[in-house]
């Protein structure tokens, strides 16, 4: 909320200023309101003289509306692809079966994978072939060493 506040401030008006801009978007008029907060809406370009809301004004309205709207979560076909699990299978296979030097397992389960890819493919770019090549280039280089320090899947 507090985020909300300090737009709002940020685009110069006050939290009822907003309110009036909101209730003209809305078609409704408010039945007690300072007509000094009024000016400030015009001076600042919000509406226009004849109390209408300006592209400025809509503008306004839509980014302070974003706020209140709730994101969907994205599915992991949306965001892993139509054959992310296969792509997941193939990235945890390149890894070798067993334990790492280190005592840990060399695999991490499906479950987790996928966790962590959603979270990756909603925040980098990358495709599954980038990772899957990088992938096994990383253990490849550790191959040779019997995998001593390579972290797991």
């Amino acid at each position: 909320m507090w985020e909300l506040f300090q737009k709002i401030q940020k685009y110069k008006i006050t939290p009822n200023q907003c309110m009036i801009l909101f209730a003209f978007n809305e078609g409704i008029t408010p039945s007690t309101y300072d007509k000094g907060d009024h000016m400030v809406l015009i001076n600042e370009g919000y509406l226009n003289d004849d109390s209408n809301i300006t592209p400025e004004g809509l503008k306004l309205i839509a980014t302070l509306d974003n706020y209140f709207t709730v994101n969907k979560k994205k599915t992991n076909k949306q965001l892993l692809g139509k054959s992310g699990l296969l792509n997941i299978d193939q990235y945890r296979n390149i890894f070798p079966a067993g334990k790492l030097p280190s005592g840990v397992p060399a695999r991490n389960n499906v479950k987790i994978l996928t966790e962590n890819f959603r979270w990756f493919f909603s925040e980098y770019k990358y495709s599954w072939k980038e990772i899957i090549k990088a992938t096994k280039m990383y253990v490849n280089e550790y191959r040779d060493k019997e995998y001593l320090y390579m972290q797991n899947s």
